[in-house]
């Protein structure tokens, strides 16, 4: 009986460890879909009051270059001399990765970690472990945003040290008036 037991009770609790690893890889998989799907819904739906916004600044923006040179620049011009002399000198002056950089760090992963923190209950997932690595938008302004995130966490088993990283992908078609 008892050389019986112990070659049943290993199996059985690696079998059992197994199983709540599955789990566990199940509900960071749902929680990190679920979680970037919802970003990229709002992110989509505000897509164009920001872009309204932006618009606005960049005309206001215009008419102050306008009125300072007193109508010899508008704001392509300013634009244009601006990367001609920078780049003159080797100095490639380009905010747009810089800014999807900082838009990644600052407001992407932490919006993207809220949701996925709402998802689960307990301290089941680390959520310091989440990142947006990824975010294109596609098709100008009437196209969307496709964001890719990732999540790494460790499997749990005996003998096994290993990590693993999910990923997700979500594409969102922004939200503009058909007027």
């Amino acid at each position: 009986m008892t050389l019986e037991a112990a070659l049943i009770v290993p199996v059985c609790l690696l079998f059992v460890i197994f199983l709540v690893g599955m789990i566990r890889i199940g509900i960071a998989e749902l929680a990190l879909n679920r979680a970037v799907s919802d970003t990229a819904e709002v992110i989509a739906t505000h897509a164009y009051p920001a872009a309204l916004v932006a618009s606005k600044g960049k005309n206001s923006l215009d008419t102050f270059i306008q009125n300072r040179t007193m109508g010899v620049l508008d704001l392509r011009q300013a634009t244009e001399i601006f990367q001609d002399t920078f780049g003159s000198v080797d100095v490639n002056f380009s905010p747009k990765p810089f800014l999807a950089q900082l838009a990644k760090e600052h407001f992407l992963t932490p919006m993207v970690r809220e949701k996925f923190e709402a998802s689960f209950v307990g301290d089941l997932l680390a959520v310091e472990k989440l990142k947006v690595v990824d975010v294109e938008v596609t098709n100008g302004f009437f196209g969307g945003i496709v964001m890719t995130a990732q999540y790494k966490m460790n499997l749990v088993a005996p003998f096994v040290d290993r990590e693993i990283v999910l990923k997700k992908r979500a594409y969102e078609k922004f939200w503009v008036p058909t007027s």
